[in-house]
């Protein structure tokens, strides 16, 4: 999910990522989307500046 970032606050705020988390993925032309679920063992996401979710990406998006 989505958490503006605020002065002073770190880039990832957990730091472990949970490796069962399961992210949604409506790019239907993705090698790493199966049944709407991401497959990927590693997601980064673009939009460091973003002030609301619809400004970033996922920049682990491979065309089929």
């Amino acid at each position: 999910s989505f958490d503006l970032r605020r002065h002073g606050c770190c880039k990832n705020a957990l730091e472990h990522p949970d490796k069962k988390l399961k992210i949604e993925c409506s790019a239907v032309s993705c090698v790493y989307n199966e049944n709407h679920l991401c497959s990927a063992k590693q997601v980064d996401i673009i939009g460091g500046l973003a002030h609301d979710a619809s400004a970033t990406e996922c920049a682990t998006f491979q065309a089929r």
